[in-house]
């Protein structure tokens, strides 16, 4: 990645239901001719399963039943277009009205496949609902091991459920028993497997990860063996000797990995683990190879526990038709936090529940949904080749609720610090602050740790720990001060700790600051206190105006967007008449997308007018010319220009004036975006705010996907890393956003254009010939989405150089 953004732009179902209801509604059914898709089984017994066995078959009763013949070529497309909605799902989730909206959709789909009113509200008041999907090899049926189960089924019932929870599982079901399914001794034997491969093991680290491991699973020396950074050779080496009950990977999936590594390639490859091979370089290892490597044993796992992004759709069903009896995997990504806080309740309730998974994911459950922040559980999932719900008949209710009232009791037992020898093998620091901390991030109010987090590792409650932070600028100091108790199994502090940002200083400075971050963690009473962490670490504090472009910190770009910058108001006052000689109306004026015109030819053509109107303005009577940006010192920073300094020096780099059309379009309210490609950047609009819309809700989702004839081209359809902020696609977003910018929706800008003194529609021209080609497209920025997340504007003053 180039330190600066300075590029100056190239140069030129008949579902047949028994009952009518299921068919009786305008939504029309799934296309029909062969029988692949769910039939819906309800249990008198337990709850509800959803089943796919080859002659499928809809049961209402474990004796009334009816045939539902769906297409299974329909089911890819829309498999594909669901897999992408859920992966894209911070885009949406952050707005009640687009969550509301992806749940109707959830309930058209379940209508589609034959699902009445009636049965819908069966199932969500089920508690709990098995997915049985078929196993004839990996080329057949993928669809529905990729399809984002838990989320349809979970957003499809919340309007009738009111809160009660509803926990999805899923079960592969091969042809013929491929082995017995392995079931989990009282004691088992683990195998903890982490790897950072290459330059990563510079930066992460899964030691916290491994004693959260062995301290929930209570193993004892000898009963588990860890592989630090092995090979895959190595890994099996272990398998074979060591026949363990669970294997637990830590690291990095494929995907995850290689972008990490920033490796082309990482968008194209197919699921799998990174591992490093024998000459030491990264490799990522495909599901399958993986699958059967890791059951290669006389005796197999047990359970595999894949704390690995993008590992449920393919490594988890491919270890269980390699013999493994159940895998925990996530959909796509997922708070690394939430994941090690679940891995662990799941792990030390497994104890408890004496080998029921479906108990230990229920009390894990119970764990993620008492955390105070939203959590994105739809990307847990669970798979089995035993039938996870007569499991659960057979541990009786009266049960349950005796070994969850145990675990709560064991979990308000007060821990005493007096009484513990060693600490480290109670609780774990870690804190790794950040070396430079961006104005942005802080005024966006995010932490200033890329880790502050305290593990519990018994049982118990830690009464009167106190948290201390002193952050020192300049004669400035900015204390933060808490007091807890820790319940959980883990508290992240760096959602936590904020400093006060209201120092001139920090605001106005004009170069970068070394100053100190003091740290101190205790725990105990006045007197009797014990000193679990204290460290001063030197922090960079960077200027106001500085941007860092990393794969941390460029997603505070829309806060350098300042509409309220008196500039703006200039630009858009000599606009006006532009305006109005385009429109041949001298009553025109900027007011959006109110003068959309649905009925003409081109609705979106008074909108295109004032940005145009905007342009001339700025290219005629400001007359700017290109300049490259002020010294940062710094490989990822880049200084950038308010408005006010770019028309007072008349100049400005591509970014500058990236961000300066995104401010003019922002204050007439017609919604910017920002295009991010390698070493270049500039702005785009939106033509309606239907479009947008549109956008934000996923509702396009078959962009790109039509009808995948494999797994690969859906693979490549679908395939995003998920978005880590909802104003922000990464670059395997592209073909979703080169989608609109064809249909016209989305309008690139090229903003150097304004210094060679070129027309509009020469930009317009020029910024399609920017995204053609893939490879250097970094991100779409979405300015509206950014504000609705509360990314606001920096209060950046007038003439900071």
């Amino acid at each position: 990645m180039p330190s600066n953004r300075t590029g100056s732009g190239r140069s030129t179902a008949t579902g047949r239901s028994r009952t009518a209801a299921a068919t009786s509604d305008e939504t029309e059914p799934l296309n029909t001719s062969t029988a692949t898709m769910p039939v819906f089984v309800l249990s008198p017994v337990y709850g509800v399963r959803f089943a796919l066995p080859d002659n499928v078959m809809l049961e209402w009763s474990m004796s009334d039943a009816a045939r539902l013949l769906v297409d299974a070529r329909e089911f890819q497309r829309v498999a594909t277009q669901w897999t992408y909605i859920v992966r894209n799902r911070r885009r949406w989730a952050y707005r009640q009205d687009t969550v509301d909206d992806q749940a109707k959709r959830a309930r058209d789909l379940l209508q589609q496949l034959g699902l009445s009113n009636a049965d819908r509200e069966r199932l969500a008041f089920a508690g709990h609902v098995e997915v049985v999907i078929p196993w004839v090899n990996e080329e057949t049926g993928w669809e529905t091991r990729i399809f984002p189960w838990e989320y349809v089924l979970t957003a499809a019932t919340r309007d009738l459920r009111k809160g009660t929870p509803l926990s999805v599982v899923r079960r592969l079901a091969p042809e013929r028993a491929v082995v017995p399914v392995p079931s989990l001794p009282k004691v088992p034997r683990v195998l903890y497997v982490q790897s950072a491969a290459g330059r990563l093991s510079r930066t992460y680290d899964f030691t916290a990860e491994q004693s959260v491991v062995s301290a929930n699973l209570q193993q004892e020396p000898g009963q588990m063996l860890v592989l630090d950074n092995p090979t895959l050779a190595e890994i099996e080496d272990a398998v074979r000797a060591h026949e363990p009950d669970i294997i637990h990977l830590a690291g990095f999936d494929a995907h995850q990995g290689l972008s990490l590594l920033q490796d082309p390639d990482a968008a194209d490859v197919l699921d799998g683990y990174l591992l490093r091979n024998d000459g030491g370089a990264p490799e990522p290892v495909s599901a399958s190879r993986l699958a059967r490597s890791l059951t290669l044993g006389a005796r197999k796992p047990a359970l595999v526990a894949l704390n690995l992004h993008n590992t449920a759709g393919r490594v988890a069903p491919l270890l269980l038709a390699e013999g493994a009896g159940a895998a925990l995997g996530f959909q796509d990504t997922f708070d690394d936090a939430l994941a090690e806080l679940f891995i662990g309740s799941f792990y030390h309730a497994l104890g408890f529940a004496n080998g029921d998974l479906m108990l230990a994911f229920d009390l894990a459950w119970m764990d993620m949904r008492a955390q105070p922040r939203s959590v994105q559980g739809s990307g847990l999932v669970l798979w089995s080749r035993s039938p996870l719900l007569d499991d659960a008949v057979t541990t009786s209710t009266s049960a349950r609720t005796h070994i969850a009232d145990r675990l709560s009791e064991e979990r308000a037992q007060v821990l005493n610090p007096a009484t513990i020898e060693d600490l480290s093998k109670v609780v774990q620091v870690t804190v790794e602050p950040l070396g430079e901390a961006n104005y942005s991030l802080l005024h966006n109010n995010r932490g200033l740790f890329t880790q502050f987090a305290i593990r519990k590792l018994k049982p118990g409650r830690m009464e009167q720990l106190q948290v201390n932070v002193e952050l020192h600028v300049g004669s400035d100091t900015y204390p933060y001060r808490r007091s807890f108790t820790l319940s959980e199994q883990r508290v992240d502090l760096n959602d936590l700790v904020r400093v006060p940002l209201t120092s001139a200083l920090s605001r106005s400075r004009h170069e970068a600051m070394h100053t100190s971050l003091f740290v101190e963690v205790l725990w105990g009473p006045a007197g009797e206190t014990r000193e679990l962490y204290r460290d001063t670490h030197r922090v960079t504090m960077l200027p106001a105006d500085q941007w860092r472009d990393d794969d941390a910190d460029r997603i505070w770009l829309p806060s350098f967007v300042l509409p309220r910058d008196p500039a703006i108001a200039q630009i858009i006052e000599h606009a006006q008449r532009y305006l109005m000689a385009l429109r041949d109306d001298p009553t025109a004026g900027f007011d959006g997308y109110q003068s959309a015109d649905p009925s003409s030819d081109d609705p979106s053509e008074s909108v295109d007018l004032q940005v145009q109107a905007i342009w001339a303005a700025i290219l005629y009577d400001f007359r700017l010319t290109y300049i490259n940006p002020p010294p940062a010192y710094s490989d990822v920073s880049q200084r950038i220009r308010t408005p006010t300094e770019i028309i007072g020096t008349h100049s400005g780099t591509c970014l500058d004036l990236t961000l300066l059309l995104a401010a003019c379009l922002e204050f007439v309210e017609i919604y910017p975006a920002v295009f991010l490609l390698t070493g270049h950047a500039f702005p785009g609009y939106w033509r309606s705010a239907e479009a947008h819309a549109a956008f934000v809700e996923v509702a396009s989702a078959e962009l790109g996907a039509g009808e995948p004839a494999d797994e690969m081209e859906a693979h490549r359809a679908s395939r995003t890393t998920g978005q880590r902020e909802a104003w922000y696609l990464p670059k395997q977003s592209w073909p979703e956003m080169i989608q609109y910018v064809r249909d016209g929706t989305l309008v690139p800008l090229e903003s150097v254009w304004l210094t060679t003194h070129s027309g509009f529609w020469d930009a317009v021209d020029a910024g399609l010939e920017n995204l053609q080609p893939r490879r250097e497209f970094d991100a779409l920025l979405d300015v509206l989405v950014a504000r609705g997340s509360g990314v606001t504007p920096l209060p950046i003053r007038e003439g900071v150089s």
